[in-house]
């Protein structure tokens, strides 16, 4: 189910066009629309839109038959409206922020925060509502200062393999100290995240890369990486790259693993594997391929330069560059 520009929330669009809920609208109500709007217009309720119900009961009721049960969400899509991703697996869900800081309403300071839940159990967490800086949540903080008030991402590249699902979000615009920033993500066989930060920091730029997490933080500063030890669960945070990377852990709204680069680069990538479990990974990144090695073998995630990018290139062997920038999707319009 993809919405349109405007519609509000953490990273929404920008003002000024039509309401998402409205877009939703007309794309519900003509033939072929999308059936989990039709859902929704079916099966919205409670009148708090904030508790998740859906709130088209209050602008339309179908005179049709109701839509029946409530189809299935893809396991990897965009909202372009408002920039989120959502992916889900068996073992995993994943869901990022690329969208764009409201100067018009309610915001937060937190392009490339992202929450992930391992079995169950949320292990990566967002502070809670209120909480708005960006040393507060799952992104790269800049000498020490939120990003900049209307910035707006960009996804350069989304979608999906055999084997696993890929985004390339461009949020450049989010620091004024950042020339590039470019953060990958790829979700691999269903079951490990790897985060990709592609960086062009300006002289006397610190980067800061962190993870908010409410998990108990474990540190293993000399081989680069944090457990996080769940009630139930946990997850392995590797520091593939830099060679120089310091890993370390502090507390603002929630306990945070941080991931420093040794030294300033004009030029800098920051490589981190997110491994669920207890058995031991190691990770090692070196000119553009990842390797990943645990109990059961080893795992090859290869990026390669694209003009002044980094871009995915293959996931254990299976191609990624078919993957490109997300087509946009244009409504039908309703008409009486």
């Amino acid at each position: 189910m993809f919405v349109c520009p405007g519609l509000g929330g953490l990273g929404g669009g920008p003002e000024g066009g039509p309401s998402g809920e409205l877009c939703a609208l007309f794309e519900s109500k003509v033939p072929g629309g999308d059936p989990l709007l039709l859902w929704a217009a079916d099966n919205g309720g409670c009148f708090f839109s904030y508790d998740g119900a859906s709130p088209f009961t209050l602008l339309w009721r179908r005179d049709g038959p109701p839509a029946g049960p409530r189809p299935r969400l893809q396991d990897a899509i965009l909202f372009r409206g408002s920039g989120h991703v959502v992916w889900s697996s068996p073992a995993l869900w994943f869901a990022y922020n690329g969208g764009w800081i409201s100067d018009k309403s309610h915001h937060n300071f937190d392009l490339g925060t992202f929450v992930l839940v391992a079995g169950g159990e949320r292990l990566v967490n967002d502070p809670g509502y209120g909480k708005t800086a960006t040393g507060d949540h799952s992104t790269l903080l800049v000498n020490g200062r939120n990003q900049v008030l209307a910035s707006q991402g960009t996804y350069l590249r989304h979608g999906s393999g055999k084997t696993f699902h890929y985004l390339a979000s461009d949020l450049t615009a989010s620091f004024k100290e950042l020339k590039k920033w470019v953060r990958h993500a790829v979700m691999v066989r269903g079951s490990y995240m790897v985060l990709l930060d592609d960086l062009a920091p300006s002289p006397g730029a610190e980067v800061e890369w962190r993870l908010q997490t409410r998990a108990k933080i474990e540190l293993s500063s000399a081989d680069r990486r944090a457990r996080l030890a769940g009630a139930k669960e946990s997850l392995q945070v590797v520091a593939a790259a830099p060679a120089d990377a310091q890993v370390s852990q502090g507390k603002a709204a929630l306990p945070f693993v941080s991931i420093r680069p040794g030294a300033a680069r004009p030029s800098e990538t920051i490589v981190a594997v997110l491994w669920p479990g207890k058995e031991d990974v190691r990770a090692a990144f070196d000119r553009g391929t990842l390797t990943v090695t645990h109990a059961g073998g080893k795992e090859t995630i290869v990026f390669a330069q694209a003009g002044p990018y980094w871009i995915l290139s293959s996931v254990n062997g299976e191609s990624a560059l078919p993957i490109g920038a997300p087509k946009e999707r244009v409504l039908r319009p309703f008409r009486r």
